[in-house]
């Protein structure tokens, strides 16, 4: 089933001036792009008599979509763009008549492998990756650790950072296979391969440590065992 994507855009004909939203859209590569545009002329929805054409260029700046007329359906105008197999910010303009009243504004939208911005994901795995290095740190600490006041806390705290750690890997290495889609990379195989594998651990190691914890926690409210003591060992 072909997913449709709408693109909305609040459209003001003043005088010979039209006004458009034109923040940045994303849409997944290979899947049509279904652009409605809500008019309105002077607070009102624009009459069954205005035209609205559409042009799209592709990222290279070669003609996509030419002066293409916009079907009214009157309380907005559409064109379903075809599907395109290029990634890439496109350039269009859409010029309207209603009347007297005529304009014609510029925005751009982004087809890529994810259907969302790529600038955002970064952001994230640079935030992840520095909680990684972190939690890898603070894993070395308490296994190497001589401080007598933390004996009681190593174990549990250096299986906790760690099960940060393998969780961090994990989100990172899904971010990495959904960037090498974008771009259309080999590695989003080997990325996928390692968030399944890093998956696998961290949920092993996750229940394990649950599970340790647990005992202990019952042997330490039974009397029978010292708090945080050989269970971790």
């Amino acid at each position: 089933m072909k997913n449709r994507i709408m693109l909305f855009f609040i459209f003001s004909l003043l005088l010979c001036t039209t006004v458009f939203a034109s923040p940045e859209f994303y849409f997944k590569q290979g899947e049509a792009v279904d652009i409605k545009i809500p008019c309105v002329n002077n607070g009102e929805v624009c009459t069954a008599a205005a035209i609205c054409n559409i042009t799209v260029n592709y990222p290279s700046g070669d003609s996509f979509v030419k002066n293409k007329a916009m079907t009214n359906e009157i309380v907005f105008h559409n064109y379903t763009l075809p599907n395109s197999g290029t990634s890439g910010e496109y350039s269009s303009t859409v010029y309207c008549i209603d009347g007297n009243n005529s304009g014609a504004n510029m925005f751009s939208f982004v087809i890529n492998g994810i259907g969302e911005s790529e600038e955002n994901t970064y952001i994230l795995m640079v935030v992840l990756f520095g909680l990684l290095l972190l939690c890898l740190i603070l894993t070395w600490y308490f296994n190497f650790t001589k401080d007598p006041s933390l004996l009681e806390l190593k174990d549990p705290l250096k299986y906790m950072f760690f099960n940060f750690s393998l969780l961090f890997t994990t989100l990172l290495s899904y971010f990495a296979h959904t960037v090498s889609i974008s771009y259309g990379s080999t590695f989003s195989g080997v990325f996928f391969a390692v968030y399944l594998l890093s998956l696998a651990v961290f949920l092993m190691v996750f229940f394990f440590t649950l599970w340790q914890v647990t005992k202990q926690a019952i042997g330490y409210l039974s009397g029978t065992n010292d708090a945080y003591g050989d269970e971790f060992k």
